[in-house]
């Protein structure tokens, strides 16, 4: 068995034991602003976390003060500080860390001065989802561009972040959105030619 394949395995498995211990009891206690969720939360959802942070990392080029331990944590206190965590369910809540750690390693790429917006920098989406992004400031302009498809199809922008912020594949998002593969297939074709047309 190859290592995607196993890796595949070893995320669906993991997703069968999310489901049994309740992550989506748990999610609801932390968006109730319950005392500890959050802390109950952490563990159940921690190896899937590093996976989305290991992509990041690989897509944004690590800071060498970040690993994907630091980036967990650090994602982790950033939701802690607020009392309640405001999630509708797990799909949103893979969407959230996602966004907060792509939030977090552009804001060390600024600390380290290499988040200047020049404009001059092309992004290239086939590059994107390879785990090939050029560094800080192709992350600044697609995120400005998928914040612009929020404001036009919410949902076509939400497939887009799942599969290229949080890395999850096209029958994992067919499963958190409820969506038939195909129909998740069709909205990332849309949603690359939207973000293309606007990185253009």
């Amino acid at each position: 068995m190859d290592a995607d394949a196993e890796a595949a395995r070893i995320r669906r498995a993991t997703v069968l034991v999310m489901q049994t211990v309740g992550l989506p009891e748990m999610l609801q206690a932390a968006a109730r602003g319950e005392s500890g969720a959050l802390d109950r939360l952490l563990p159940v959802v921690y190896d899937e976390l590093k996976r989305i942070a290991r992509r990041q990392l690989q897509r944004l080029g690590a800071p060498p003060t970040v690993s994907t331990t630091v980036l967990v944590h650090e994602v982790y206190e950033r939701l802690a500080a607020h009392q309640r965590l405001s999630v509708e369910d797990e799909r949103h809540f893979y969407r959230l860390c996602a966004r907060v750690m792509q939030q977090a390693l552009i804001d060390h790429a600024r600390e380290r001065g290499a988040g200047k917006r020049s404009g001059g920098i092309v992004v290239s989406l086939d590059a994107v989802q390879a785990g090939e992004w050029d560094g800080a400031e192709a992350v600044l302009r697609l995120t400005d561009a998928l914040d612009g498809l929020a404001a036009l199809d919410p949902a076509l922008c939400e497939v887009a972040q799942l599969a290229w912020l949080a890395g999850l594949d096209s029958d994992e998002i067919a499963r958190l959105t409820g969506a038939h593969r195909r129909q998740v297939q069709r909205h990332l074709k849309r949603a690359k030619a939207w973000v293309l047309a606007a990185l253009a």
